[in-house]
């Protein structure tokens, strides 16, 4: 297990991609109500 902290990172890089999606969606969301 000598990769595991660069698996982590890359993990960490993914979520952190997944919640940029999830929060960009919503924002975008908020704004087609607002508009």
């Amino acid at each position: 297990m000598v990769q595991s902290c660069h698996d982590r990172d890359r993990i960490v890089i993914f979520v952190l991609g997944w919640l940029g999606l999830g929060i960009g969606t919503v924002v975008l969301g908020l704004f087609g109500v607002w508009k």
